[in-house]
């Protein structure tokens, strides 16, 4: 029969135990127990080529987990040590990112021209030429950077004056393009996706030069070692690295030095 001593210091003796167990036995990191929101910011395009095509997985390994895409701001990069962001995917080579930051390029890809199927350029081949395409409106899609610049997608001064459209939401422009003789210029792996569920196609001039895109996760020092953010930031990657292998480059300084000179000498084609 225990003393009233004993009655007291019970609950005591309790918390004791339990935390004596818990350093002897961690408990042991489960995807399927997980019940928290991971935030990453990205605009439209890098959601649907590097968030969309993986929930499906990531939600058969850890069905309590909740993804939420925010757009990305001037306050993006400073959302990451705080926590108000877990994953930023940026795609912009001339980011500067503070020690404190952590980054993994993504893929390394050329741009194509996007237009409608049936349109009047299909089919032309090795033949079409900017040329061709100066015959035609263009929509310019911008991208809003965590840097707080609002850029276009590339500068492309040489090709078509007539812009009939210009927005931030890259998926809004290809709709657009469907009932319309317009084109687009944006990153390879979108043209597929787009390709895949749209009445659209790639095209590709001979002459047309275009920086490439250099997309990156981006996350802050502190979270190295949570388990959670570990755990996605691996997923997604290794699911990634799966479905865009066409376009993988396993130098990241080196895809990085190539993608400023392709913007270079596109910039100074535009001259």
């Amino acid at each position: 029969i225990p003393t009233s001593r004993a009655l007291a210091l019970a609950p005591v003796l309790r918390h004791l135990i339990r935390t004596s167990s818990d350093l002897v036995e961690p408990e042991v990191f489960s995807p399927v127990k997980l019940k928290r929101t991971f935030r990453i910011g990205a605009v439209d395009n890098t959601a649907l080529v590097f968030v969309a095509p993986f929930i499906k997985a990531i939600h058969e390994r850890a069905p309590k987990l909740h993804v939420e895409v925010v757009p990305l701001n001037h306050q993006a990069l400073p959302d990451l040590p705080s926590g108000t962001l877990h994953l930023v995917v940026a795609g912009y080579p001339h980011l500067h990112l503070d020690d404190d930051m952590r980054s993994r390029l993504l893929i390394c890809a050329r741009m194509k021209v996007l237009a409608r199927r049936g349109h009047p350029m299909s089919g032309r081949g090795a033949a079409l030429t900017t040329a061709d395409l100066d015959r035609y409106p263009m929509i310019s899609p911008t991208v809003s950077q965590p840097s707080g610049v609002t850029a276009p997608i590339l500068t492309l001064n040489q090709l078509s004056s007539q812009r009939v459209l210009q927005m931030p939401y890259f998926l809004a422009c290809a709709w657009t393009l469907l009932d319309t003789d317009a084109y687009m210029v944006v990153p390879a792996p979108l043209t597929d996706l787009l390709a895949e569920r749209l009445t659209v196609e790639a095209l590709e001039p001979a002459d047309l030069f275009t920086p490439l895109w250099i997309p990156s996760f981006i996350w802050h020092a502190r979270t190295d070692l949570d388990p959670l953010r570990q755990w996605v930031r691996a997923f997604l990657i290794t699911s990634i690295r799966e479905k865009w292998r066409a376009y993988l480059k396993a130098d990241e300084g080196a895809a990085v030095q190539e993608a400023q000179r392709s913007e270079t000498r596109e910039m100074r084609a535009c001259v």
